[in-house]
């Protein structure tokens, strides 16, 4: 439950916040996915204290997709620049999520770019520790 919490959290963020040409979607969306769009998945999540309140420690995993062929690596490491950056703050994304969640942590913690199958893939990894609110 937590988990699509999260996920519809931050898509739901990013969809308002972000104003580029990138599409976002969860890794849940059932729409064919063409480029350039972004997934909001995770990679990995831990409860704390499980049986107590359910507290998540997550690995946010948000990926940026652009098709090689159509699209210069320079924008496409500047428009997943400009979706990533939509989560810089999390003060901004924790006061908007509040309504769903309530946030320990938020914060940014590696990022990478490949190109594969002819796609530009940009990922950054976030750090969550997230509760469902009550």
């Amino acid at each position: 439950m937590t988990r699509s919490l999260v996920l519809s959290a931050i898509s739901d963020f990013l969809a308002a916040t972000y104003t580029g040409p990138v599409t976002i979607h969860t890794e849940t969306a059932d729409e064919i996915l063409r480029p350039p769009y972004a997934v909001v998945r995770v990679g990995s999540a831990e409860a704390i204290a499980p049986g107590q309140v359910e507290i998540w420690d997550m690995n946010v995993l948000v990926a940026v997709f652009h098709d090689a062929d159509a699209t210069t690596a320079e924008t496409a490491e500047t428009q997943a620049a400009e979706v990533f950056a939509a989560l810089a703050d999390p003060d901004h994304l924790i006061a908007s999520t509040s309504q769903k969640l309530v946030w320990s942590a938020w914060e940014r913690n590696g990022s990478e770019a490949s190109i594969a199958e002819n796609r530009w893939q940009h990922v950054a990894a976030f750090r969550a520790i997230v509760a469902p609110a009550a």
